[in-house]
This record gives structure tokens, C-alpha cells and sequence, in this order.
């Protein structure tokens, strides 16, 4: 749910996301819409990798997130990497690891 309250924060109300998964069907997502939950239920793809490759971005593409099959989540854009900054979500950075199952993160510039 940080995820959602960052998309929040940054995405102007009105305006909606692209979300998808990689060969398959896209969506307009507005992060502003009733969620209460991270279920398939109010989410048409979901935020971490499970075994496919998934997207959120931003329509104008300033910010987003890429979580890929393999396991790896990126982040970008200068505000979503801000809110990690400051606020670490934990469920994200667990999910986060790379090969020898050290967790690093990384600012992209």
C-alpha cells in the first residue's frame, strides 16, 4: 500500500496510470480510485513479480515500476525513489534481492 499512497502523492487526481503485464493485457489504473486492498480484486495486475513480468507507469512515463519475472522490481523517477528514501516498504525490499541472495538497492540517476 506505500506504493499506492507514493502513485498517490505524485500522480495528479484525474489522471490515470498504465498498468500491465508483459504480453499481455493493459489498463488504465487510477491510483486515486476506492482500494483498500492489494488483491487481484482492485488491482488488474499485481505490484510484485510472481512468476510474470508486470509494469506500472506513468502516462507521461516520468515515473513508474517494472517488476520482472526473474525478481527483480525497478523504480523510477525521481519522486517514487524519493518516497523509498524516506520510507522504505519493506514487502518491497524484501522481494527486492539480487543472484547470491544479497539485498541491495540502488539510486538510479
Amino acid at each position: 500500500m506505500q506504493m499506492l499512497a507514493a502513485f498517490r502523492q505524485h500522480i495528479p487526481v484525474g489522471e490515470r496510470m498504465l498498468a500491465g503485464r508483459w504480453l499481455g493485457s493493459w489498463y488504465f489504473f487510477d491510483p486515486h480510485a476506492t482500494i483498500t486492498t492489494t488483491t487481484r480484486d482492485e488491482w488488474a495486475v499485481p505490484m510484485l513479480p510472481d512468476g510474470d513480468s508486470y509494469f506500472f507507469f506513468s502516462r507521461d512515463y516520468r515515473l513508474g515500476v517494472l517488476s520482472r519475472w526473474s525478481g527483480k522490481v525497478i523504480v523510477y523517477g525521481r519522486e517514487l525513489l524519493a518516497e523509498m528514501e524516506r520510507d522504505p516498504p519493506q514487502q518491497f525490499l524484501q522481494a527486492c534481492r539480487f543472484a547470491g541472495g544479497r539485498r541491495q538497492t540502488k539510486r538510479c540517476t
